[in-house]
């Protein structure tokens, strides 16, 4: 059990670090890895990072986040509102 949770909060890590690239090819690949494998908790603590790239300059970026918050909706419905109704 504490290797799983050792190597959730390594995935969160590097989801964090892919997301705040300057490659938006890498940071696409880490929003589509986030709504694929995350869980409930990696969702919580990385929205604030996915919510400043809703309001990012790069519609490649916008578009992978959208995609993103369609798989993270089922696990954290709050945050995706959240960030539903700052995109408007």
């Amino acid at each position: 059990m504490e290797a799983m949770l050792s190597s959730f909060f390594c995935i969160s890590c590097f989801c964090c670090s892919d997301l705040s690239h300057t490659n938006q090819f890498i940071v696409g690949l880490a929003l589509c890895a986030l709504g694929n494998i995350c869980t409930a908790e990696m969702a919580r603590d990385l929205a604030p990072e996915v919510e400043k790239l809703l309001h990012s300059s790069n519609s490649y970026i916008r578009k992978k986040v959208r995609q993103a918050n369609f798989f993270l909706y089922s696990l954290q419905c709050g945050i995706v509102n959240n960030v539903i109704s700052t995109s408007r």
